[in-house]
């Protein structure tokens, strides 16, 4: 996972990585909370998968509030799950696997989590890693996904851009990295809208969705199937 487009490093020291995730990416952590305390305000979790997991920062905070939680934690990149485990110890179960082709079976977890994970899919890649994560939760599991949202509107856009450019420069970025940045919107990565959003997860057959979040550039939905 590169989340919200921060290229992975090779064998980056784990703090440098997070570091760089909170520079780009607004009220991270509070993402990260948010997104924890739905899942738990719709059930105590028994079996949970985090997809996309980066280098664990969810688990890390999850497992404060749900300590009898088994975890597995799923990710594309070695070197991410390597920092995860380094983090999180060998109590979890670490999966090197793409999100839209998971080695689960069917119904395996109660809750599953996929965090600023998806957004480099294009629209058919997007759609079958919402299908495996739906193939693979049980019935009345819950789903909570943080997303990149695109703007409804040029004048949307525009002033989502100039927030998200003001963030980044009190990050330290100068107006070169700012703009190399912000112009892998809808080149690089590919946000959807809020109602693609919505549409999507319930075209895959979630029976109720609901926005929990939206922040910036990022939506946060949970979906009960």
């Amino acid at each position: 996972m590169a989340a919200y487009g921060w290229h992975i490093m090779v064998n980056p020291p784990s703090n440098q990585f997070d570091s760089n995730i909170r520079s780009v990416i607004p009220r991270y952590d509070e993402l990260l909370e948010d997104s924890i305390d739905v899942v738990l305000n719709h059930h105590t979790p028994e079996t949970w998968l985090d997809v996309g997991c980066g280098t664990g920062n969810l688990v890390l905070k999850a497992i404060e509030s749900s300590p009898d939680t088994s975890f597995t934690l799923l990710d594309i990149s070695e070197d991410m799950l390597a920092i995860a485990r380094e983090k999180l110890g060998d109590t979890h179960r670490y999966e090197n696997y793409s999100s839209i082709s998971m080695p689960f079976e069917d119904y395996s977890f109660d809750t599953v989590t996929c965090i600023q994970s998806t957004h480099y899919y294009e629209a058919d890649g997007h759609i079958s890693a919402l299908k495996e994560c739906y193939r693979v939760l049980s019935e009345n599991g819950i789903l909570v996904v943080t997303e990149n949202v695109a703007s409804m509107s040029g004048e949307g856009y525009s002033v989502s851009r100039s927030r998200l450019k003001r963030f980044l420069l009190s990050q330290g970025k100068d107006e070169q990295e700012c703009e190399d940045f912000l112009n892998r919107y809808g080149t690089e990565y590919f946000p959807r809208t809020a109602e693609e959003h919505i549409s999507e997860l319930k075209a895959v057959g979630f029976r109720n969705v609901e926005i929990f979040r939206y922040s910036f550039s990022q939506i946060g939905l949970f979906a009960i199937k």
